[in-house]
């Protein structure tokens, strides 16, 4: 019974135990299912014997399903893991069955499609033989967190970006734990590692420039004490320059007001610094420039009024910002005030500018505080808004007084004669322009008077330049102290003056004007030792209401000065359309023969020279000629004596000697006969000096003998330096050159003089040829010079042979050499080849020389005057410009209805567009007619005769026949 009664009180025992085992059990159970379900976390089992996966009820809440939705396989469970994320929980999976535990997270996504986050790690349990059977696991739900973490480090990350971006760091220092937290920024600014660095205070200050260690520590100790701080330092580095930054703090305050911590913020200016100096220098580089350039800037705020002036603006304007107010009103006083008005409607006319952007330039005057007036240059910009109102103006502006003074200058310069001080020819031809224009407006007359100082090139060279150039200035005080304010005086060339004279009552005053002038020269002048005695011809053209331009004024009064001083110098003359041909043929020759050359208008001719008796051609004489646009070929007679006085006779020389060598040479070059040029020289090339050296420097140039050559002079050569005459001579014999002597007998060299200077050739003059042998004295002269010359053993050309009856005579005194229109006249290079190539130039008739007469070639009957008709002749129009120069006498042989034979002793081109008028008397009526030269004759040195067809219509030739058949009937 007692056993029963303790077996039973055992059973109830245990059944007792039992309950409260199933008691704690349930409470366990339900703890953890509530700690699963509080914590999100689920647990799991996994036989891997049997391949079966134990869930708790947390894991399939987590992952959204029921145990019926769920099959327990590992595979099923691989379908809820995110797809980026599946590989690597299989490979954590694989390694747990080998007995590797693993601690993931990764991502499920639930039925309803809810991405989660999970944090899963296992344990694996094995058997005896360390072989795995069972993982046991949790996986926690933790999308909350990871959300919150993924936000915080997309904050931290903007945050960091953000502070990289501005170069800015935050930090924290915990003052009890002696510790330092920093951003990232904050380790790129110090350019250091955040695992190398150790987070003290201590450490940091060693970061920094040690000159700035002391200024931080301070920094640090006044937050310490409550302070916040500012405070800029450097901070080395080992790879680059250093770097600047801008430390803030703040202190945070604990229990009692004690500092706790500081927080702060660490920013990079290190290129905020650069750009700062560098923006320094250039604003002190542009302040330099504008200092140097005399250019200061400024600009206006239009709605605010308000002005702001640069450093050198302020400086241009001579004032201190102190002085300037900033208003637009305050700046116009400073302005000059005749300048004011200008400045005002330019910014009117911005005001009302409907553009958005406005340009404009002016140039104004200031007053300075001193009274100093300044020239200003301004550049301006106007800005609009959209709906264009004008908002800002900005501006340079700059002093150029200096560069408009010169400007004056260099203008001066370019108008002014250097050693006189005088208006040039460049501003003497302006101003006559200005005075053509004005005076037709205004109705007044004025006159050009050209003066000439007579024989200046002589006093030139007996005195030298340097007294010359004294002799001008002093002729220039001269002219200014007696013409005054009334007068315009330049200086046109070196030797001449031109004055202009306006407004006076009449010609009889504008006479008196250059009396005076002429009287005025009436005074020596003292010149250093010297007194130089002066004389002045002056040529006068008159501008009366007429459209007369400005060079046709200019040369009406060259014109007139050649002629005052044709008529003997130290006179005046006013110029008229009554003037000679002549005049104005020597002006336009005169005027043109310094660019002759340049513009290759010269040619040179040759003239055969032949053996008397066979006409076989030993030598040439190479003549100039100028091909001048207007007056055709013109003879060396009419501008050697101008090339002479000009000064352009020895580079006229050079050329003609280097034109024959080069024709000489290429005749040697085509297999022409080897004969010698004469090359004419005047005395004034004859003295040159070196003018042998140059000779022979030419010469050689194209590699030739010398000896081709003949040196030609005339016999006032031999007249005066007899020492250097002598000294040539023999040094062009010496290489190889012959000397001739021109014109023998018509100068007064004494036969003398042909054993002094031992010349190779003599050259009997054409005035002694023309009059043999009817001229019984000319003969026996002729005859003398020929035996002469033959006793001295000289060769003698006789010049001008142009009849039968002067060659039969020279032959049978048995002259050797002779030239003339009997042979041929000067021809062209081409046309003398010609001759050369047959080495032959025999004496020819008239009639084979002219071919048809005028006569056989004439339309019309023709009446001859046996008394030689006089009459007035005009040059009305030359290369279709109408000229109506001159009103020269000439003499008319013959008159037809088709034209005219005249007679004058001037040389006019055989051109067609040369038109002639002709004023003459007919039956006692005047009759006019007008027509072109066609051809040309000279009848002897000095006269030439000329045929002129007529320019009129077939009425006009009607009556003008009429009234020659009425003179036929007459007479």
């Amino acid at each position: 019974m007692a056993m029963w009664k303790k077996d039973i009180l055992k059973v109830l025992l245990d059944d007792t135990e039992k309950q409260e085992v199933k008691t704690k059990f349930n409470q366990l159970k339900e703890n953890v299912i509530y700690g699963q379900q509080l914590c999100h976390i689920g647990s799991w089992t996994h036989d891997l014997q049997k391949d079966e996966i134990f869930f708790t009820d947390e894991v399939y809440d987590i992952m959204g399903c029921t145990p019926q939705d769920f099959d327990g396989k590992l595979e099923s469970f691989y379908l809820y893991i995110q797809g980026d994320d599946l590989q690597r929980v299989k490979q954590a999976a694989e390694g747990a069955l080998t007995g590797k535990e693993y601690d993931i997270e990764y991502r499920i996504v639930t039925p309803g499609g809810i991405e989660k986050y999970v944090h899963e790690k296992t344990k694996v349990l094995c058997d005896e033989q360390n072989t795995p059977i069972k993982m046991i696991g949790i996986i926690q739900d933790i999308t909350k967190q990871k959300l919150i973490e993924n936000e915080l480090k997309t904050f931290g990350d903007n945050l960091n970006q953000a502070q990289k971006v501005a170069g800015v760091g935050s930090w924290k220092y915990d003052v009890i734990e002696d510790q330092i937290y920093w951003s990232e920024e904050l380790y790129r600014i110090y350019n250091i590692q955040p695992l190398a660095f150790k987070k003290d205070y201590d450490s940091i200050l060693k970061l920094i420039h040690p000159k700035d260690q002391v200024k931080v520590e301070n920094a640090v100790k006044d937050c310490l004490n409550g302070k916040s701080y500012e405070i800029e330092y450097r901070i080395p580095q080992s790879d680059g320059p250093e770097k600047i930054v801008i430390s803030r703090g703040e202190p945070l305050f604990g229990e009692g007001d004690q500092v706790i911590s500081i927080v702060g913020t660490l920013q990079d200016i290190t290129e905020k610094k650069q750009l700062e100096e560098k923006l320094e220098k250039s604003y002190k580089s542009l302040a330099r420039a504008q200092h140097l350039a005399q250019m200061g800037s400024w600009e206006m705020d239009v709605v605010r009024g308000k002005i702001y002036w640069s450093d050198e603006t302020y400086h241009i304007y001579g004032i201190t910002p102190g002085q300037f107010d900033g208003t637009f009103e305050g700046a116009l006083n400073f302005i000059h005030p005749d300048d004011r008005g200008m400045i005002q409607s330019n910014l009117e006319e911005s005001l009302k500018n409907p553009s958005q952007e406005y340009f404009s330039s002016m140039a104004f005057r200031i007053i300075k505080p001193d009274g100093d007036v300044r020239n200003l240059h301004n550049l301006i910009e106007a800005i609009r808004d959209t709906d264009g109102r004008l908002i800002y103006v900005y501006g340079t502006v700059q002093d150029i007084t200096e560069k408009i003074n010169m400007e004056k200058k260099m203008v001066h310069i370019a108008t002014h004669d250097e050693l006189t001080n005088l208006p040039n020819r460049s501003y003497f031809k302006k101003h006559i322009q200005y005075l053509c224009e004005d005076a037709k407006k205004n109705f007044y007359t004025f006159v050009i008077m050209m003066l000439d100082i007579d024989g200046f090139k002589y006093i030139n060279d007996a005195v030298g330049y340097q007294l010359a150039d004294k002799l001008i200035v002093q002729i220039t005080e001269r002219l200014k102290a007696f013409l005054g304010e009334q007068a315009f005086i330049a200086r046109y060339s070196g030797d001449q003056f031109a004055v202009i004279v306006s407004n006076l009552e009449s010609i009889a005053a504008y006479e008196n004007v250059a009396k005076n002038i002429i009287q005025l020269f009436s005074h020596s002048f003292e010149i250093d030792t010297y007194e130089l005695n002066v004389t002045m011809s002056v040529g006068i053209s008159t501008y009366i209401y007429d459209e007369q331009d400005t060079d046709s004024l200019i040369k009406y009064a060259n014109i007139a000065l050649l002629r005052a001083k044709e008529q003997g110098k130290n006179r005046y003359t006013f110029y008229s359309h009554d003037m000679d041909i002549q005049n104005y043929k020597d002006f336009t020759l005169r005027n043109d023969l310094c660019k002759a050359i340049q513009k290759n208008q010269l040619r040179v001719y040759y003239q055969p020279q032949v053996n008397l008796q066979t006409s076989e051609i030993t030598s040439a004489e190479a003549l100039i000629r100028w091909e001048h646009p207007t007056w055709g070929i013109v003879s060396s007679d009419e501008f050697i004596a101008i090339a002479e006085e000009a000064g352009f006779i020895v580079d006229i020389g050079k050329w003609i000697l280097r034109e024959v060598c080069r024709t000489y040479k290429s005749w040697i070059s085509g297999g022409f006969p080897a004969i010698k040029i004469a090359i004419n020289y005047s005395s004034v090339q004859f003295y040159e000096k070196d003018f042998v050296e140059h000779i022979k420097v030419i010469i050689d140039e194209f590699k030739l003998d010398p000896s081709f050559i003949i040196v030609e002079i005339l016999e006032n050569v031999l007249n005066s330096n007899f020492e250097q005459v002598i000294h040539n001579i023999k040094k062009l014999q010496a290489l190889g050159i012959q000397v001739a002597l021109d014109d023998f007998g018509t100068g007064f060299a004494s036969l003398e003089y042909l054993n002094r200077f031992k010349v190779d050739i003599l050259k009997i003059d054409r005035i002694f040829t023309k009059d043999i042998p009817l001229n019984e004295t000319t003969t026996i002269i002729v005859k003398s010079m020929i035996n002469l010359a033959k006793e001295l053993k000289i060769k003698l050309v006789a010049e001008g042979i142009e009849t039968w009856e002067q060659l039969d005579y020279l032959r049978k005194l048995n002259c050797y050499l002779g030239q003339g229109y009997l042979f041929s006249k000067p021809i062209s290079q081409n046309d003398f080849e010609m001759l050369l190539a047959v080495k032959k130039c025999g004496p020819t008739s008239d009639r084979n020389r002219r071919g048809l007469s005028h006569e056989e070639r004439r339309k019309f009957f023709r009446i001859q005057f046996t008394e030689l008709l006089q009459s007035d002749m005009t040059i009305l129009e030359i290369q279709g410009k109408k000229t109506r120069v001159g009103n020269t006498k000439v003499l008319v042989k013959n008159i037809g209805p088709g034209g005219l034979c005249f007679i004058s002793n001037i040389r006019f081109p055989v051109k067609r567009d040369m038109v002639l008028q002709f004023t003459t008397q007919l039956l006692g009526k005047e009759i006019k007619l007008y027509g072109c030269p066609v051809w040309a004759n000279e009848v002897n040195g000095n006269l030439y005769e000329y045929g002129l067809e007529f320019i009129f219509d077939e009425k006009e030739r009607t009556i003008l026949t009429r009234i020659l058949n009425q003179l036929q009937i007459i007479r």
